[in-house]
Parts: C-alpha cells; sequence; structure tokens
C-alpha cells in the first residue's frame, strides 16, 4: 500500500520510511500524521462555513451595510440580487483575500470613470447592431428628483421579420 492509500491525511505522504524513535527526530512528524488523520475522520462533523458566518455576525454586519446602501443612497433593493453585483462582490471579496483590508476608496472607481468604461464597452455592440441591421436610436434623460442625480438611457431598435425589436 502506497502513502496515498493508507492515509487520507496530506501529511502522510511525506511519512519518512523511517522506524520512530527519539534520537532520529520523527516522532514530531508521526504525532502530526496523527493529528491530521484524526482530524480527517471527524471532519464530517465540523460545521460548514455559512454557520460561521452566521454564528460571528458577519452576516449582520454585511445586511446593516446593504441596507444603508440601499435607503441612503436611494438605490432599488432589487440591485443585491443581480449578476453584476454579485460579480462586484465577489471582486471585492477577492481584493480582500489578496491584500487584506483595505479602503474602499482605494478600489472603487470614480463615477466618471465607470461612465466612461460602460460607454467603451457598450459603443462598440451598439455601432455593430446598427451597421448590421439597421436601426434608430432613441435617447431619454431624467433628474431624480429627491438626489437630483441625473440619468440616461440609450435605446437601439430595429425591425426583425416585421417585429420592432431592441439591441
Amino acid at each position: 500500500m502506497g502513502p496515498a492509500q493508507n492515509s487520507p491525511g496530506r501529511a502522510a505522504n511525506f511519512w519518512p520510511a523511517k522506524k520512530e524513535n527519539k534520537s532520529s527526530g520523527t516522532s514530531h512528524l508521526r504525532r502530526h500524521v496523527n493529528s491530521c488523520q484524526a482530524k480527517s475522520k471527524s471532519s464530517s462533523s465540523l460545521p460548514i462555513i455559512g454557520s460561521f458566518f452566521k454564528s460571528s455576525g458577519v452576516l449582520l454586519s454585511v445586511k446593516k451595510h446593504i441596507t444603508n446602501t440601499s435607503h441612503l443612497s436611494v438605490r432599488p433593493f432589487e440591485g443585491v440580487n443581480g449578476d453584476g453585483f454579485m460579480e462586484l462582490a465577489q471582486s471585492l471579496i477577492n481584493v480582500g483575500v489578496r491584500y487584506g483590508q483595505v479602503s474602499a476608496s482605494d478600489v472603487l472607481p470614480h463615477p466618471s470613470t465607470v461612465s466612461r468604461r460602460v460607454t467603451d464597452t457598450v459603443k462598440p455592440e451598439i455601432e455593430g447592431c446598427i451597421k448590421k441591421l439597421g436601426s434608430a436610436a432613441t435617447t431619454v434623460m431624467w433628474t431624480e428628483t429627491y438626489t437630483q442625480l441625473s440619468y440616461i438611457t440609450a435605446t437601439v431598435q430595429y425591425i426583425n421579420e416585421g417585429r420592432v425589436e431592441s439591441c
């Protein structure tokens, strides 16, 4: 039986073929292997990460901050439900894992940067749709009265088999 077959623990894969004794200095390795084996046998009883979050208050803190974002910034509740938000949240978690605790202002871009990048991303798609299908574009601009934030939308429409569609 090879080392990978006789033990579920990783440490056993590196266990020397030497007999354990105090003079050879291998007794600490045997204790480590035994510890790993004991942990792997009881790992099915270990709590899942979600239960750690619940007991530590991490989820409560995240919920509090998301709630504050919704009402202080007048953002829709569904904003935390979309693929884009999930991608942003995962990206921020990855930054924290890689670099530790960092200031959000050092990571998040300025709104004009976001606007420019959206334009750079969407513009080729719209131009491609116009060139391929022939179409018309309409825009709508408005200002939200409570926050005085300005918004603009653009819709590109074309006729496909007698039906008006958007891209």
